[in-house]
């Protein structure tokens, strides 16, 4: 047995429910108020469930919502809708001339682009709700340029080592999917490395580790031709050693070093032609 619940389960008297044919819609006896003598027959439906898809497409960075960024939809049930975003960089999928754009067991690939700006992918689902949904959504795009490093999540190397560790492959993979997700763009990735050494040794190091993470992700299926890799050595360095010579304790100054030891990427252009069953391509 289940619970119908309000407004079908009432205070009062409720008895003898039939369905007319499915269990969305059908009769039932109740002496509930408002009926027209004791008891009464009454007719009840469930009504539809509605959904919708709504939200805002902002810079990452500035905070600043994005006009005319283009938010694509596709459903598993083969639908495919677009919008650009407003003034505001609002954005909304609700009535769709008598329909829904958003519908029941239904699962959604949701991609914002810009101009100038890294993919952004997202997923929704009402595969399993039983409740009307709106999805809100806030997405929040990279803007990039030619002279604009990106910060990678840490990609650790041993000290003097150009090979990557376990986690600085976990790390990689943020970056791997990201070429996946912008299958056209071309970029360099630069590795960098603290003041300690000398500046030529720092520059083979950087190099050897700015190609290791370009030979990990070729063998991710990533095309060489997409990469170039640059070691900087100490010539970029985030804080400075007179900055660091000031530090008051010892694990200030080795935090402040590993800032310095970083890995990063800049986009330099959206040139890439990617060729059939290369990541992305679809």
């Amino acid at each position: 047995m289940e619970n119908l619940k309000y407004p079908v389960n009432s205070s009062g008297d409720d008895f003898s429910i039939i369905f007319d044919g499915v269990e969305e819609r059908g009769y039932f006896t109740s002496d509930r108020p408002g009926g027209k003598g004791e008891d009464d027959i009454w007719r009840f439906y469930v009504p539809d469930m509605v959904f919708a898809l709504q939200g805002t497409a902002v810079d990452k960075e500035t905070g600043e919502p994005l006009p005319d960024a283009k938010i694509e939809v596709v459903g598993t049930d083969g639908s495919n809708f677009s919008t650009l975003a407003d003034a505001d960089g609002k954005f909304s999928f609700e009535e769709n001339g008598k329909d829904r754009y958003i519908k029941e067991n239904t699962s959604y690939t949701v991609r914002a682009t810009k101009e100038n700006y890294l993919v952004v992918n997202d997923q929704i689902t009402t595969v399993g709700l039983t409740e009307s949904t709106t999805f809100v959504k806030e997405y929040l795009l990279q803007p990039v340029s030619p002279d604009k490093a990106i910060a990678l999540p840490e990609v650790q190397f041993d000290l003097g080592s150009a090979a990557l560790r376990p986690e600085g492959k976990d790390s990689l993979q943020t970056l791997y999917q990201t070429l996946v997700d912008n299958p056209t763009i071309i970029i360099e990735l630069a590795a960098h490395t603290d003041s300690r050494g000398s500046d030529k040794a720092n520059i083979t190091l950087s190099q050897n580790r700015a190609q290791s993470c370009v030979n990990y992700l070729v063998s991710k299926g990533i095309d060489p031709a997409r990469m170039v890799a640059k070691g900087y050595g100490e010539t970029r360095l985030r804080i400075t050693d007179a900055e660091i010579a000031k530090m008051a304790t010892t694990e200030e100054k080795e935090a402040a070093h590993q800032k310095n030891r970083r890995v990063e990427f800049t986009v330099k252009s959206f040139g890439y032609v990617p060729t059939e069953g290369a990541p992305g391509s679809n």
